[in-house]
């Protein structure tokens, strides 16, 4: 027999009635408890933050099944079809299946919600989640206000109270984190009408909707593609939703198959949305879009999560940014065991290692930065005490105390001093940290041709940073240090302008996702320019005919395409640090170079630690600042010698191998052959990994000049790398790794 929904309680009863209770009867406040990350689990797999790849817009969410709610529609068994008179009735079928009934006489069944992680806390006691499908549709408000606030909406009240009786049991809901919300105005409508000027209040939610600030923020796994012209953000698999059976059977006639934030739009009485949900674009005009008392929108919550409830949820897997699923028993492309590192990291005697950038999400001006000073260039202007007769214009010499620097007739004397590099990110085993000069180095011409339709790939800037300022910035030793990097260059965000072909580099120029990387220390916001505002050395500063430049800020060239043809991307507006939409400037205007590239470090002999900086690189704290006045001694000291144990015999290392050539085999199998052998190897040791980073590599071991690896996956690019290696005593010495080779299964 059915039970009314509109008398009973939650999950055998409708929750209409809750509707009127206090937010804060709901249920009191939980004692917090704090535990590791490490030890957060849920079945086993510990919950991370989204993955997202180089390339614009590609993300992998891990998921949680946490509650219940009406979601797929229900075929009954026979003797319990729903008769007249039972819409909004819960029953329980002969299996046990509990459903809803509705007005139509369809059935939708409850089952558990879905949600994505998009961000776990340091301490990994608290996780954000969001609905990974819309599960109704509703209206912001009951009926149209232009008075009508976040605070005050009806769908505020309705998701604090009958959708949480109703998804989450008593214990589910004590799992649920009450947290401060803030509700700013929409910043982003540039129109002739009048728009809300001042910020909402504070509010205290267990469960809310997305902002407009949460629904494109990069480290939830969403695209921020604001576009002036259209004044919209763009269309984005990120921000795109499915929506249940339950969800479309709701307010029907009216759902427009897209899902509401919080954010009031450009006129009061409208609120923000996704256009539909097959495209997420968000119009941030609302002038024909959605008015609060507008039925059949799309309703997707977020909330907190208290991970150290282990029992209330489990864990439910990945899914990409197409909605394709990774379920929980998919086969990990990283081996089952974890490889011994080739590389690491032995720190000299009060040496510190950098760390990630510092970021404070409520004032980005406190982000810090860790530096390093690796590699050499011309920086400051100096009167050298001692003016060698030798030499010309752009020639480098001496002064009395050994230290070089550069002759420059018209604009002076430019010691040749340590690059202070600032820590965009870096790996556990140090073998790989992505860095960006802390000043802008020097200037350059993006291209010749002002009238060439050019894309980073051709351009001259990037021959000169690979032929001219690697070869005076670094030593042999430091170049080998330098890594390949797979570069992706995006179409331009606002204006569609082509990125041109992926590129293969050691140094290059930042793009504009890079600069909006929140998680890199820059603001997401690109009119917001402090974390990206930077000053020049006095080299770069010191070109008569810059006039981008001044004394304390730079403008300086990325990588990215421009808002037209012939106008590449840039960073910093009369020196401001915003990243303009429109550029006014070619190609061939000499603009400011500020150089990224990834680099192992861990060989501490070729770096120092150079302290922390601020935005604007203020220095906070230089602990082993390099002296460029003293030279390094010539010779290395000798350890003592010990009396105790007879030191080791002298091996010396075999060389690098080149791999000459990859080769699809049938069955998915890779041939790798090696240019020819090396001198006193007894054999030689291949690593492969599906990353360029070789993080997870597997190894084999191979005598002669050619091996086939197996069980590789189709269409997955693999890359892959050997070393030599000599026996000495039934001891393996290892040389060098050679340079990666990469190919993509194709048989």
């Amino acid at each position: 027999m059915g039970v009314n929904w509109k008398q009973q309680g939650r999950k055998t009863t409708a929750c209409f009635l809750t509707a009127a209770l206090s937010l804060t009867m709901i249920f009191s406040p939980t004692q917090t408890v704090t535990v590791q990350a490490t030890d957060v689990k849920a079945d086993g797999a510990g919950l991370r933050n989204p993955v997202i790849e180089a390339k614009e817009g590609k993300v992998v969410w891990d998921c949680v099944y946490f509650g219940g709610y009406w979601q797929s529609e229900y075929i009954t068994s026979q003797e319990n079809r729903p008769g007249q008179g039972e819409d909004d009735v819960v029953h329980t079928d002969t299996d046990g299946t509990k459903y809803l009934v509705r007005e139509n006489k369809k059935c939708y069944k409850y089952e558990p919600i879905k949600w994505r992680v998009l961000s776990v806390s340091e301490d990994g006691t608290d996780a954000l989640l969001l609905a990974d499908k819309c599960l109704e549709a509703r209206a912001y408000h009951g009926e149209y206000s232009d008075t009508v606030t976040w605070e005050n909406s009806d769908l505020r009240e309705w998701l604090n109270t009958t959708f949480m009786e109703t998804a989450f049991t008593e214990s589910e809901r004590e799992a649920i984190v009450k947290t401060e919300i803030e509700n700013k105005r929409n910043p982003y409508y540039n129109g002739d009408f009048e728009v809300s000027t001042e910020d909402g209040n504070l509010t205290q939610d267990y469960i809310y909707l997305l902002s407009i600030e949460e629904a494109i923020e990069r480290k939830y796994g969403f695209v921020n593609n604001y576009n002036s012209f259209e004044n919209k953000f763009l269309s984005t698999q990120t921000r795109t939703a499915n929506s249940t059976d339950f969800a479309k059977s709701c307010e029907e006639g009216t759902f427009s198959e897209g899902y509401l934030l919080r954010t009031l739009g450009a006129i009061k009485g409208y609120v923000l949305s996704t256009d539909n949900v097959s495209e997420g674009a968000i119009p941030v005009t609302a002038l024909f879009g959605t008015r609060v008392g507008d039925k059949g929108h799309g309703i997707r919550p977020v909330l907190h999560l208290d991970l150290t409830k282990t029992d209330s949820f489990r864990y439910a897997g990945q899914i990409k940014q197409d909605k394709t699923e990774i379920p929980v028993d998919a086969a990990p492309d990283a081996p089952t065991q974890t490889p011994k590192q080739e590389s690491t990291v032995t720190m000299a005697p009060g040496q510190i290692y950098p760390k990630n950038p510092v970021v404070y999400e409520d004032d980005l001006k406190k982000n810090t930065w860790d530096c390093i000073y690796f590699g050499k260039y011309y920086h400051t202007k100096i009167a050298p005490s001692v003016l060698s007769e030798a030499g010309g214009h752009d020639s480098m010499q001496t002064d009395e105390n050994g230290e070089p620097y550069l002759v420059r007739h018209e604009q002076g004397y430019f010691r040749y001093e340590p690059i202070k590099w600032r820590v965009l990110s870096i790996n556990e085993d140090g073998t790989d940290a992505f860095l960006m000069a802390d000043q802008v180095v020097d200037i350059a011409q993006y291209y010749s041709d002002s009238g060439a339709e050019i894309t980073w790939e051709k351009s001259d800037i990037r021959q000169w940073l690979e032929n001219v300022f690697a070869q005076r910035a670094f030593t042999e030793d430091e170049k080998e240090k330098i890594l390949d990097s797979a570069v992706e260059t995006a179409d331009n965000r606002w204006s569609g302008e082509p990125g041109g072909n992926d590129t293969t580099d050691k140094i290059y120029l930042p793009s504009i996702e890079e600069m909006l990387n929140t998680s890199y220390g820059f603001s997401s916001d690109e009119k917001e320019g402090n974390t990206r505002k930077i000053t020049p050395t006095d080299y770069a500063k010191a070109e008569k005919e810059l006039d981008w430049i001044s004394s304390d800020t730079s403008v300086y060239w990325l990588r990215s395409s421009g808002s037209k043809k012939g106008c590449p991307a840039i960073a910093g507006s009369w020196g401001e640090g915003v990243i303009p939409m429109e550029t006014a400037n070619k190609s061939t205007e000499k603009l400011g170079v500020r150089p990224v590239m990834h680099v192992d470090l861990s060989d501490t002999t070729l770096w120092t630690y150079a302290g922390q900086v601020t935005p604007r690189g203020v220095v906070i704290s230089e602990t082993e600042k390099p002296d460029v006045t003293v030279k390094p001694p010539t010779q290395t000291e000798k350890p003592p010698i010990q009396t105790q144990q007879p030191s080791k015999p002298q091996v010396n290392k075999p060389g690098k191998p080149a791999i000459k050539n990859l080769k699809n085999k049938k069955g998915k199998k890779v041939t790798i052959t090696l240019s020819k052998k090396i001198s006193g190897a007894t054999g030689y040791q291949l690593a492969y990994a599906a990353k360029f980073s070789m993080k997870g590599q597997k190894t084999k071991l191979f005598k002669g000049i050619a091996i086939t690896v197996k069980g590789l996956k189709k269409k997955k690019t693999y890359y892959f790398r050997a070393r030599a290696y000599t026996e000495i005593n039934g001891e393996k010495v290892y040389g060098k790794w050679g340079k990666k080779k990469s190919i993509k299964v194709r048989k």
